[in-house]
């Protein structure tokens, strides 16, 4: 907590012996409720991680050409209207159960939550889960499969679909990866149940919903023209109803993107100008001349309405920001370098950053550096994978020890269906389990536009978790 006499608590206002940092746990959001997911029921028991673990190692080859899969880097949006009208009578009737989120997950043999010696590099393992979800976020049971989409889906050779973003642009839903999109449909209708022009993608596992892509489309995916690396890239529509793609984040590079069979980018849009964070954590301790890399894109946008910050902003800042009726808020991430003496592993640290919705988009609140909580150990999840996750939920920089996975990569994030009011934040954990949350906007607002963000549970009326 920052001390009273200290003003606006950061480093250029209050000298550093006077100032009293938060941890990189204690900086973070409030979680309100959370939900792990381990595995999916669709895929099959000999194809998860055994729970028997250390028998499984001994007889383990290094050479082997598979290995069982784990699940994580989850993205969710609000379920397709049209997937809603092909779901059976019972599910949609269903009191308990109501369908709220379609889900997407990487399924994959890449790390196996470092429980398995295994090649991982040389083997193309990456498979697309896909999922409905009910209001709290709880797996609606026969819906969920898994689908190879670089098995089915001509891509250029050097490129393969690793973690799969979901994103619902101009009213449709695409996947994205890099510099790449493939438009599809997911619905639970059969598959013979098709329109006349859409292919249908096997299931590798599971039944109740299928995939389908247009058919005749290029047989490659879509690239991107003028975009010519990069990764996590996240989607928006302007104030106006236009559609931009968010190149990176902190400091902001924008461009207007139109879709089709050609996707292209308009002019690129630069704001090199970047508002000093709200409050500064521990970032003081990751020193050196690399201490951790510059922002990059995790999961954007939601809307930030003005009942949930202009109270927060002094009057004339509440003079520039009173033309735009919202602001777009997005998470980023900078990854600390292990290379520094005084961290023994890589982390991901994660920000809060919210822009105006007009063009060009400047930033105009920046939060300070945090880390996501991992699972508690009361938390519902199957073994092994639980005890490989739990065994893992602290990191350490130098003298510091912080309750937080090493590795918390967000990746998708929306409002809940719910309650306005709310988000749901989707990262994976350590690169074994998927992971969802749900936070307040006046709690993330706090951090954004307060130095004193982290303390509100006497302002919200509900009651957090942590």
């Amino acid at each position: 907590m920052y001390p009273d006499h200290c003003g606006v608590c950061h480093p250029d206002s209050c000298g550093m012996q006077r100032l009293a940092r938060l941890g990189f746990d204690e900086s973070s959001p409030r979680i309100w409720k959370a939900v792990s997911f381990a595995t999916l029921p669709s895929i099959p028991e000999e194809k998860r991680i055994p729970k028997d673990i250390e028998r499984y190692k001994k007889h383990f080859s290094k050479n082997s050409t598979e290995a069982p899969y784990s699940i994580y880097n989850p993205t969710l949006l609000p379920l397709p209207k049209d997937l809603v009208k092909s779901l059976p009578n019972h599910i949609i009737g269903s009191t308990t159960e109501r369908p709220a989120y379609l889900a997407t997950f990487r399924v994959t043999m890449t790390d196996v939550c470092r429980l398995v010696p295994f090649r991982w590099w040389d083997v193309n393992s990456d498979m697309l889960g896909v999922a409905v979800l009910d209001q709290n976020l709880r797996l609606i049971n026969g819906l969920n499969v898994v689908v190879d989409i670089n098995k089915h889906v001509h891509t250029p050779k050097t490129f393969r679909f690793e973690d799969f973003r979901l994103f619902a642009l101009n009213g449709k839903l695409y996947l994205s990866h890099k510099m790449f999109l493939l438009p599809i449909r997911v619905t639970a209708a059969p598959p013979e149940r098709k329109r006349p022009k859409e292919h249908v993608l096997p299931n590798e596992f599971g039944e109740g919903l299928s995939v389908r892509i247009p058919k005749g489309y290029p047989k490659e995916v879509l690239k991107i023209r003028k975009l010519s690396g990069g990764k996590n890239f996240n989607f928006f529509n302007s104030m106006d109803g236009d559609l931009w793609i968010e190149l990176w984040p902190v400091p902001h590079r924008t461009a207007p993107i139109n879709l089709g069979r050609a996707p292209r980018l308009g002019s690129v849009t630069i704001v090199d100008e970047v508002p000093i964070q709200s409050f500064f954590a521990h970032e003081h301790l990751l020193t050196g001349d690399k201490r951790y890399s510059f922002d990059r894109g995790s999961a954007c946008c939601i809307r930030l309405e003005k009942e949930h910050f202009m109270d927060l902003v002094s009057e004339e800042e509440a003079k520039a920001l009173e033309v735009f009726p919202y602001l777009l808020m997005g998470i980023s991430h900078a990854k600390s370098q292990k290379r520094l003496k005084n961290m023994k592993r890589y982390t991901i640290l994660s920000r809060l950053y919210a822009f105006s919705p007009a063009e060009p988009f400047p930033i105009v609140a920046l939060s300070g550096l945090f880390c996501i909580r991992g699972p508690g150990h009361d938390e519902p999840i199957d073994e092994p994978y639980r005890q490989a996750v739990l065994d893992d939920l602290q990191f350490q920089i130098g003298e510091y020890n912080y309750t937080c996975p090493p590795i918390h990569f967000v990746s998708g994030i929306t409002e809940a269906i719910d309650n306005p009011n709310h988000v749901v934040v989707a990262y994976g954990v350590n690169d074994c389990i998927a992971r969802m949350v749900v936070m307040h906007k006046r709690d993330l607002a706090m951090h954004l536009f307060t130095v004193m963000g982290s303390v509100v549970s006497e302002i919200l009326p509900e009651k957090a978790l942590i």
